[in-house]
């Protein structure tokens, strides 16, 4: 009885002190973890290049469609035409994130998935989809303001540079805000080194502590 009962008393401890950080058996190791960020964000990039060329081809399709009767369309006219366009692009950048979304899942899914436990699977993939939205976000971002810069810089625009930036520095701020919320590292799910890596760093930051203790102990001796 008593050995059943300091069993059970040592599988209620929280692993490295926090109950909620998850353990070497419910993480995933994903060693293209930094390319599949990076491609995330080219990606996110290319869709805002080309929802900003989009908007400039706007004025031209207007003018194929009115000719010169477009100088008589009254204002609200012509902010409704920008507004639909802008929905339609739009529209079209989150189908083209929605695709993105549906092809990660399928394919993590039926690889990684008949491995692992349907909850961690799907915990795993809620985690990697995430770090796909939010460096499409930002990408797209990125890819409409620089877009917006060059154009404003070719027009001789440069007063409308500064709007720009600061627009674009303010959503990347709230981007990065958000994506720090959604969780730390250490309760990350996803990592992409391996465990021999990382405790290999531990080791190498508790010598340079024992390090930098050293001469004090030894001034303090003295």
């Amino acid at each position: 009885m008593s050995s059943t009962k300091v069993t059970e008393t040592q599988t209620t401890l929280p692993v490295h002190g926090d109950s909620s950080a998850p353990t070497s058996e419910e993480r995933f190791h994903m060693p293209q973890l930094g390319r599949f960020k990076v491609c995330s964000i080219l990606l996110g990039f290319l869709v805002g290049v080309f929802i900003y060329l989009s908007t400039l081809g706007a004025e031209f399709i207007a003018v194929m469609l009115w000719g010169k009767e477009i100088l008589a369309k009254t204002n609200s006219e012509l902010v409704f035409f920008s507004l639909s366009w802008n929905l339609a692009t739009t529209i079209i950048a989150l189908v083209i994130l929605s695709t993105l979304r549906r092809l990660v899942a399928s394919v993590f899914l039926s690889v990684v998935g008949r491995s692992r436990t349907s909850e961690n699977a799907e915990d795993v993939l809620a985690e990697l989809l995430s770090y796909l939205e939010g460096r499409f976000a930002v990408g797209a971002l990125v890819g409409i303001c620089i877009s917006w810069n060059i154009t404003n810089i070719v027009l001789g625009m440069r007063p409308q540079l500064m709007q720009s930036c600061i627009i674009m520095a303010v959503a990347c701020l709230w981007c990065r805000v958000t994506l720090t919320l959604l969780g730390q590292t250490d309760h990350a799910l996803i990592y992409d080194r391996s465990e021999e890596e990382e405790d290999e760093e531990q080791q190498k930051e508790i010598v340079f502590e024992d390090d930098k203790t050293e001469p004090l102990l030894w001034l303090r001796t003295v």
